[in-house]
């Protein structure tokens, strides 16, 4: 499938592949043929979580967001007239459930922000708390790339609660009235400029930072692992079937079992992949026994590592003309999207 433009981003909403554009529309294809089935413009789309992809309507009112099928809902979204800078850069989301969504969002050009739980049905602030850490709200979407894989950057919603990190704190607190339930500080490393990923894995909310990677206890915020220290910072992470990939610079791919912690193997893709491959990737994702993984720095296009063991099943290199790939998987599908062109692969062979 070809035919589309500049600054794209590849996510899956179920199993439905969108193409989007940051600030700009979005098409959904069919995953077995490449059929556009679905196309949604006028809403500047920011941010793919939870299977459904956000936006917010042109005048900046309303929050939209879209399902699989293309089919959109939207609710009122309460910003100050004064607040109302660009949404696609000073705007994210934590998660959402039928009634509560929260938000982050920069408040004025030189101010941290803040972060909201909201009514969906009439955009009512339900409650707010000061962020502390300057630029944290649009330093995610300056790092997209580095920021996108599985989890959610900065915070998620589950179990009723909202976990979000600011200022190296990590904070849980009741996602219909803010109040806390635990903070617990020390996990990142003061200065660290890469905003945290958080991911719920099992029974664990598991904190994915740019050099530790940490479980804690949902609940009470007690720590359950920490990973051993990573070979290069890490810049994406994938989860699938329980184990955890993360990737960063130099190409490095290192892969934990989500549930203990344990490092599982360790695999530096350029190296294997032979020179002239590209050796940094940001995004991977995660498919049924297989990691996917967009190759950067050089001729790029993507890898696919085996979960089991890291090995390199296969490399997909880009047409010159055609810029870096990103990638996105279900089932035994690799799905990779340039500027211009969607393709599909089988993970077991390319």
């Amino acid at each position: 499938m070809s035919g589309l433009t500049t600054d794209h981003q590849l996510s899956m909403l179920g199993a439905t592949p969108v193409w989007w554009g940051p600030g700009q529309g979005a098409i959904g294809f069919d995953g077995t043929t490449g059929r556009k089935v679905w196309s949604r413009q006028g809403v500047g789309f920011f941010q793919v979580l939870d299977d459904l992809i956000y936006g917010t309507s042109s005048d900046s009112a309303n929050l939209v967001w879209l399902n699989s099928g293309g089919k959109s809902e939207q609710g009122p979204l309460t910003v100050l007239a004064g607040q109302r800078i660009t949404p696609v850069v000073t705007l994210r989301t934590f998660g959402a459930d039928s009634r509560t969504v929260v938000l982050a969002r920069q408040t004025s050009g030189n101010s941290a922000g803040v972060v909201a739980g909201t009514e969906l049905s009439s955009g009512a602030v339900l409650w707010q708390q000061e962020i502390t850490q300057k630029d944290a709200v649009t330093a995610i979407r300056a790092l997209q790339q580095m920021t996108a894989g599985s989890g959610s950057s900065m915070g998620l919603v589950a179990d009723g609660r909202c976990y979000y990190e600011d200022s190296n704190v990590i904070h849980a607190v009741d996602l219909r009235t803010g109040a806390p339930h635990w903070q617990v500080t020390g996990l990142t490393p003061e200065g660290s400029q890469a905003p945290t990923r958080l991911l719920r894995a099992g029974e664990l909310l598991v904190l994915v930072g740019a050099l530790a990677i940490v479980a804690l206890d949902p609940a009470t915020g007690q720590q359950r692992w920490a990973a051993p220290a990573v070979p290069q910072m890490v810049l994406g992470c994938a989860l699938g079937a329980g184990r955890l990939l993360l990737s960063g610079v130099e190409g490095t791919a290192y892969c934990l079992d989500v549930t203990t912690g344990k490092g599982l193997w360790h695999t530096t893709v350029g190296t294997q992949a032979g020179p002239g491959t590209g050796i940094d990737f940001l995004a991977p994702s995660a498919g049924d026994g297989f990691f996917g993984v967009p190759l950067l720095d050089g001729s790029s296009g993507a890898a696919v590592l085996d979960a089991a063991d890291g090995t390199i099943r296969w490399v997909a290199k880009a047409p010159s003309d055609e810029g870096s790939w990103t990638t996105a998987a279900k089932g035994g599908t690799l799905y990779c999207g340039s500027a211009t062109t969607l393709r599909a692969f089988r993970a077991r062979g390319a």
